[in-house]
């Protein structure tokens, strides 16, 4: 567990799955990602028991995820992730936090919390968020948090009636 001045940040696992589903439900989440809600909580259980493994299945990866919890409190906020391309000494990282938060900072606390938690203990060299050109929201955090847009990386968006551009943010770090 990971603890932050509000929040704790539980490893996932299979139990999580039912205080989680109600916030996933949300749509409003899903305007910037190419996902969508889980369809049950059947479903829901079985990817968290996948990503509680915390291993890929080639090995190549870890999958770290931590579900937020407001300290005090018995709901969640949302969850944060952290995919540690263990080649590469580098890490991707994404939240999803229920719109019901937005714009408290949770996520940017979040964040911060777990990359000053993986980057020692994989000896990550640097860490990259992926983000639709379109949300502000996301890339005012990540920039807060010192991530740098690679002017050399823009995707097509693959989000269903959306054509444009996706960017990669980068954050060096020091090993």
């Amino acid at each position: 567990m990971i603890k932050t001045v509000r929040m704790f940040l539980e490893p996932v696992t299979e139990a999580h799955a039912p205080k989680m589903l109600a916030g996933l439900r949300d749509e409003r989440a899903y305007r910037f990602i190419g996902e969508e809600p889980p369809e049950s909580l059947e479903q829901l259980a079985a990817r968290y028991a996948l990503l509680a493994g915390k291993i890929s299945p080639n090995g190549k990866e870890v999958w770290l995820n931590w579900m937020l919890r407001r300290r005090g409190q018995d709901f969640y906020l949302g969850y944060v992730q952290a995919t540690v391309i263990l080649a590469e000494q580098a890490a991707m990282v994404a939240y999803h936090l229920f719109p019901a938060y937005w714009g408290n900072g949770f996520a940017r606390e979040a964040e911060k919390s777990i990359i000053a938690t993986i980057g020692p203990a994989y000896r990550l060299r640097e860490v990259r968020a992926y983000i639709d050109a379109r949300n502000a929201r996301s890339i005012r955090l990540v920039e807060a948090l010192n991530f740098k847009r690679d002017e050399h990386h823009v995707a097509e968006d693959t989000l269903p009636d959306h054509v444009g551009a996706e960017y990669l943010y980068v954050l060096p770090l020091e090993i």
